[in-house]
């Protein structure tokens, strides 16, 4: 079961990597998706006879930090005002 929890949430987090920049809900929900993706995963990972699963937490974790960066440029943007029409 945890198993599941783990991949849902990796696949997710890989989903919102791939389109938040298309609309703001996405920024939202892709802060969300980074902070419980990186707790469960770290909990998980780090938990006895769960060392198969280290390999999937520095997956988890380069996606869930280059989708906050997606998440902060397309923030700046929008606050600023460069370029907004492209995130629209």
């Amino acid at each position: 079961m945890t198993e599941l929890i783990v991949l849902l949430i990796f696949f997710s987090s890989l989903f919102i990597f791939l389109f938040n920049s298309f609309h703001y809900l996405m920024m939202i929900i892709s802060l969300e998706m980074t902070m419980l993706s990186l707790i469960f995963s770290y909990v998980y990972v780090f938990t006895p006879n769960s060392g198969s699963y280290a390999f999937l937490f520095l997956i988890t974790v380069i996606v869930c930090m280059g989708s906050f960066g997606i998440t902060l440029v397309t923030w700046s943007y929008r606050s600023f005002g460069k370029d907004s029409s492209f995130f629209y």
